[in-house]
Order: C-alpha cells, then sequence, then structure tokens
C-alpha cells in the first residue's frame, strides 16, 4: 500500500546520497588526500552519508517493502 511517510523516508536518503557525492567532488584538493580530508565540507559530507545510512537501516529493521 502507499505510504508516504516510507516514500518520504526514501526520498531523503537518495538526497543526502546525491547532495554528498556532488560536496566530495567540491571539496577535493588535487594531489592532497589530507588536505581533502581537513576540508570543512568534508563534515557535511559524512553527516549526510551517516543520515543516509541511518534511514536504510531503520527501513530494513522494520521490513519495509522496498
Amino acid at each position: 500500500m502507499f505510504n508516504p511517510f516510507s516514500i518520504l523516508v526514501i526520498v531523503l536518503a537518495g538526497m543526502s546520497v546525491g547532495i554528498a557525492d556532488g560536496l566530495i567532488k567540491k571539496s577535493i584538493v588535487p594531489g592532497s588526500f589530507w588536505l581533502t580530508l581537513k576540508n570543512p565540507w568534508m563534515i557535511i559530507v559524512v553527516a549526510l552519508y551517516l543520515s543516509q545510512i541511518i534511514l536504510f537501516v531503520y527501513m530494513f529493521t522494520h521490513n519495509w517493502k522496498l
């Protein structure tokens, strides 16, 4: 059955991955892995990836029909 909450959670998880991927590309410092990790954008990237992981774990632990 159609559940607006589940659709919203799936869309939010997808958006967080897309935004995090874009921010990773923006934060890359060519030739320096350490400077890339120290970039302030990486805090947002990690937070977005963690939110996506939490959302998908929630979906799978509650046996949603994806």
